[in-house]
């Protein structure tokens, strides 16, 4: 039987670091009606930012595939709206910021929420992702499909600490 000194050790950590998402929050607004809650990617331009008036467009391939978007310069301007799939969330930034895009915003594919999107790896800051990117719950992403308009604000929490969040 295990001591107790050795279950602890095996508990997972995540380490809380400037990127971590739990110290953000993210509002969108869509078509300016619908208040739709993001969470941050913890890759690309960290918060505070605020883009406003921003036309969403759809990726093609939505999931952002296996090469450059084949819709890039609709992008230019404008937020690149993902599906999770065909490639990994820095790859998916990468996309949108090679056309000129605003930010991007990725759409859960599952039930799970809130979704934590990590980069282990740093790749975003080894390759200068420097664009937002945040994910949305499943159910939110046709609101944002149909070329609305959004709005989107990120902050940083300044309330409490972090295990009291």
């Amino acid at each position: 039987m295990p001591t107790a000194k050795d279950c602890v050790a095996r508990i997972p950590r995540i380490v809380v670091d400037e990127r971590s998402s739990i110290l953000h929050e993210v509002t969108l607004k869509a078509g300016g009606r619908a208040e739709l809650f993001g969470v941050c990617g913890e890759m690309g331009m960290l918060p505070p930012y605020d883009i406003e008036g921003c036309e969403v467009v759809e990726a093609v391939p939505i999931d952002g595939g296996d090469g450059p978007l084949e819709n890039a310069e609709d992008c230019r301007g404008k937020v690149v709206l993902f599906r999770r799939g065909g490639c990994n969330f820095v790859e998916k930034g990468l996309k949108a910021q090679a056309c000129g895009a605003k930010g991007a915003v990725v759409v859960q594919n599952v039930g799970i929420w809130p979704f934590v999107m990590k980069d282990s790896a740093g790749l975003g800051v080894k390759r200068g992702l420097n664009i937002p990117v945040l994910c949305v719950k499943r159910s939110d992403g046709p609101t944002l499909e149909g070329g609305v308009t959004c709005d989107i604000k990120a902050t940083r929490k300044e309330e409490g600490c972090v295990i009291c969040r």
